[in-house]
C-alpha cells in the first residue's frame, strides 16, 4: 500500500478509537445516574397513576412539580459524571474535578445573554461537552510547576492535589467565560436558531427526537436518558397542537419493542434468519420487547456499531411516526392524551392506555409493526447472508467460513469490544483474501544423527508461494488462519500433502520418514482425527506426528485417544519444542510419546555452566523415560560440540541444512547416506 494511504489509514483508526473512548465515557458515565434518572422517572409514572387511575388532580400535580424539581437537576448531575469519568482517565484527584465543572456549569448558564440563553433542551448537550473541554485543560495545566501551590507532600495528598487545581480552575473559569462571550457576540450577530425552530412542529420534531435517539444508542449511548430534556420540549411543544406527538405517542407507536422500533427487527430475525444462535437471541428478546426494553438484542446481535444495520434502526421509528401522524390526521387513531406515559408500559396496552381506550390504537400499532419488519426484511436477508463469509482456497480445494458477526450477550465493554472486533474482522478478511491468491508448500528439514552424520527423517513445515512467486513463512499466515479458525483444515492438508510427497518418492525408489504438525484444535476433533488416521495408515513406518506440550493438558482423554490411534499406524509420536509450555511433566508418562524436540532456547543456553545442567537433566528426563531425543535450532558447530554422543541424539538445524523443498531434499538424502531408522 502507498505510504500516504497507511498514514491516512492510521489516522482514521486513530480519531475512530478517540470517538469511541469519548462515546464510552459517556455511557460509562450515564449508568452511573441510572439509579437518579429512575427516581425522576418514578414520580412521573406516580404522577400517571393519579391522572388516569385514581383522577385525583391535585396529587397529580404535587408528584409532577416533585419530578420536574428532581429533573432540573440533570445538568449538574450528568456534569459531575462524565467530569468524575474524565478525572479518572485523566489521573485526577475526582471531588476537585467534579466541583469545579459544576461551577463551570452555572458560569455557562449564567454568561449567556438573556436573548440567546440556551433552552433547557440543550443544557444536557452543554453540560456533557463542557467536561471534554475543561478536564484535558486542567490535566494539562496541572503538569506545569508552575502553576502547583504545592511543591511538596507535606501537607497531605487530599490538601496537595486540592491546592494545585486552583489555578488551572481559575485558567479554566475565564476561559469558559470568554467562549461564552464570545457564542453571545456571534448570536447577536446572527439569527437565533432555538428547538422550538424545529421541535415546535410536531412531526418534524418528532422525528428529529427518534432520529437522534436512535443515532445515539447506535453508538451505546442511553438515547432516553440523553435526550430527557429534549423529550421535555418534544410534550411541551405537543400541547397545543391538533395532533400531539409527545412521550406516550412514542412509546405505544413509534418505539415499539425500544429504540429501533425492534420488536420489527426481532420478528424480521425469527422470520428470515436460520442462523440457530441469532433465533435463540431474538426469541430471549422478545420478554423484554414488549416493555420497550432491547438492550438484549443491541449488545447481543450486536446492533451497536454494526453499520449493516445503521439505516433501518435509525429509519424504521421515524417511519413508524409518519404512519401515527398520518393516522391521527385522519382521524383513524384517536388522539394520544396522555403525555407522560411511560415509554416501558407494555405493548398494546401502552395503546390502549394512551388513547383512552381508542378502538383503532392496537391495530395502528401492529400495522407500524409489520410494516416495520418488512422495512427490516432486506436488511436481515443481508445481514443472514453475510453470516457467513466465503473465500476459496485452491490449496484446501475447499471453501473457508468465517462468521461475520457473533452473539456476545455479556460483554464489559460492548461499544469498545464491538468496535475492535469489527476492525480485526476487517483486517482478518482483507489479510485471507490475500493469502487465498497464494498457494500453500511443504518444505522439508532433515534430522540427522550427531553420530554418523547420516539424516534419519525429516519434518515437513509449511510455506507459501505468493502471487509474485517469492516463498514465505508459515508465520505470515498461521496467526490468520487460526482466528478463522480454519487450523483443522491446514492440519489435513498438512497430512495430504506429505502423504502425497511420500507416494512420489516411494515410486522413485526413495524411502524416508516425514513429521507433520497437529495442532490441538485436530486432536480435539474426533471427525479429522478419523481423516488424519487414514492418511497415516496408507504409511507405516514411514509418518511421524509431532505436537505441541499445551496438547497434553487439552482435552486430555480425546488427545490420548487420538495419540493411540496414530501410533496403532505406525506413526511415531513427538513432542515439540519440549520445555517450553506448561504442560505438566507428571502427564507425560500417560501419554504413547516415543521423542521429545528439545527447544533452540536451551540451545542457545549451552554456553553458561546453568544453562549445560538444564540441558544434561532434560536429557536425563528423556533417558528415564525411555524417549528419543531430537535438538533443534543447532546452528554453529560449537553448540554441536556440547551435546554428548552415544545417545543417539537427533540434530535439526541450520547447522545441518535449511528446509528445502522435495528435489533438493533428495540430493541432501544422498549426499548424507540416508540411513533406515526407527526414528
Amino acid at each position: 500500500m502507498i505510504p500516504w494511504k497507511d498514514g491516512l489509514k492510521g489516522r482514521w483508526y486513530g480519531i475512530q478509537t478517540h470517538l469511541i473512548m469519548s462515546l464510552r465515557t459517556v455511557r460509562d458515565s450515564l449508568v452511573w445516574l441510572v439509579p437518579y434518572f429512575m427516581v425522576s422517572s418514578f414520580f412521573f409514572v406516580i404522577a400517571s397513576i393519579f391522572s388516569i387511575f385514581v383522577g385525583d388532580k391535585d396529587l397529580a400535580d404535587r408528584a409532577s412539580v416533585l419530578a420536574l424539581d428532581v429533573h432540573q437537576l440533570t445538568p449538574f448531575a450528568v456534569t459531575g459524571a462524565v467530569s468524575a469519568m474524565l478525572a479518572i482517565q485523566s489521573r485526577l484527584p475526582r471531588p476537585p474535578v467534579i466541583f469545579l465543572n459544576l461551577a463551570y456549569v452555572a458560569l455557562g448558564h449564567a454568561g449567556f445573554s438573556d436573548d440567546v440563553a440556551p433552552h433547557h433542551a440543550l443544557d444536557l448537550f452543554y453540560s456533557i461537552i463542557l467536561p471534554f473541554l475543561s478536564v484535558p485543560l486542567l490535566a494539562f495545566m496541572a503538569k506545569i510547576d508552575r502553576m502547583r501551590l504545592v511543591r511538596s507532600e507535606v501537607t497531605g495528598q487530599n490538601v496537595s492535589e486540592a491546592l494545585n487545581l486552583v489555578i488551572p480552575g481559575l485558567i479554566t473559569a475565564c476561559v469558559i467565560v470568554l467562549l461564552n462571550t464570545l457564542f453571545n457576540y456571534i448570536n447577536f450577530h446572527s439569527v437565533v436558531i432555538t428547538p422550538e425552530t424545529f421541535l415546535g412542529e410536531p412531526l418534524l420534531g418528532g422525528a428529529i427526537y427518534a432520529l437522534l435517539n436512535s443515532v445515539l444508542w447506535f453508538f451505546g449511548i442511553h438515547g432516553y436518558y440523553a435526550l430527557l430534556s429534549l423529550l421535555e420540549v418534544v410534550n411541551v411543544s405537543s400541547v397545543m397542537q391538533a395532533v400531539p406527538i409527545n412521550e406516550a405517542f412514542l412509546g405505544a407507536f413509534v418505539f415499539i419493542g425500544g429504540s429501533g422500533a425492534t420488536l420489527s427487527l426481532i420478528i424480521a430475525l425469527l422470520l428470515f434468519v436460520r442462523h440457530r444462535s441469532i433465533r435463540i437471541l431474538a426469541i430471549a428478546s422478545i420478554p423484554a420487547a414488549l416493555f420497550n426494553v432491547n438492550e438484549l438484542l443491541l449488545f447481543g446481535l450486536p446492533i451497536i456499531l454494526n453499520w449493516r444495520l445503521f439505516f433501518p434502526f435509525v429509519m424504521v421509528p421515524v417511519l413508524n411516526i409518519i404512519i401515527a401522524f398520518s393516522a391521527t390526521c385522519y382521524g383513524i387513531l384517536p388522539v394520544v392524551v396522555h403525555a407522560h406515559l411511560p415509554f416501558n408500559s407494555p405493548i398494546l396496552f401502552n395503546a390502549v392506555l394512551a388513547t383512552d381506550g381508542g378502538g383503532n390504537a392496537v391495530l395502528v400499532q401492529v400495522v407500524c409493526i409489520v410494516i416495520g419488519v418488512v422495512f427490516y426484511a432486506p436488511f436481515v436477508r443481508k445481514f443472514g447472508s453475510l453470516g457467513v463469509e466465503e473465500i476459496y482456497f485452491s490449496s484446501f480445494d475447499t471453501t473457508l467460513n468465517r462468521r461475520n458477526e457473533e452473539a456476545a450477550i455479556l460483554l464489559d465493554d460492548p461499544v469498545g469490544q464491538s468496535h475492535q472486533a469489527i476492525i480485526e474482522h476487517q483486517q482478518t478478511i482483507t489479510r485471507l483474501r490475500e493469502l487465498s491468491n497464494g498457494e500453500f508448500l511443504l518444505h522439508y528439514q532433515p534430522l540427522v544423527n550427531i553420530e554418523s552424520g547420516k539424516m534419519i527423517s525429516c519434518e515437513s513445515l509449511l510455506r507459501i508461494r505468493r502471487a509474485d512467486g517469492s516463498i514465505g513463512s508459515a508465520f505470515e499466515f498461521l496467526p490468520w488462519l487460526a482466528r478463522a479458525g480454519a487450523m483443522r483444515k491446514m492440519d489435513l492438508w498438512v497430512v495430504s500433502a506429505a502423504s502425497r510427497q511420500i507416494e512420489i518418492w516411494q515410486a522413485a525408489g526413495v524411502n524416508v520418514r516425514v513429521s507433520v504438525n497437529i495442532t490441538p484444535e485436530s486432536l480435539g476433533d474426533p471427525q479429522v482425527v478419523e481423516e488424519i488416521s487414514g492418511i497415516l495408515a496408507k504409511h507405516p513406518g514411514h509418518m511421524s506426528v509431532e505436537i505441541i506440550e499445551n496438547s497434553l493438558v487439552e482435552n486430555f482423554k480425546q488427545t490420548r485417544a487420538a495419540l493411540e490411534t496414530f501410533r496403532s499406524h505406525g506413526a511415531l509420536i513427538y513432542i515439540d519444542d519440549f520445555g517450553t509450555h506448561y504442560s505438566s511433566l507428571s502427564y507425560l508418562h500417560q501419554f504413547p510419546v516415543d521423542a521429545i524436540k528439545i527447544d533452540r532456547s536451551f540451545v542457545l543456553a549451552l554456553d553458561n555452566p546453568r544453562g549445560q545442567q538444564v540441558f544434561t537433566g532434560l536429557l536425563d528426563f528423556a533417558r528415564r523415560l525411555d524417549l528419543k531425543v531430537v535438538v533443534e535450532g543447532i546452528e554453529t558447530s560449537a553448540q554441536l560440540d556440547h551435546l554428548p554422543m552415544g545417545d543417539g541424539i537427533l540434530v535439526q538445524g541450520w547447522y545441518y541444512s535449511k528446509a528445502r523443498d522435495a528435489d533438493s531434499l533428495v540430493s541432501f538424502m544422498h549426499e548424507r547416506s540416508l540411513c533406515d531408522s526407527k526414528i
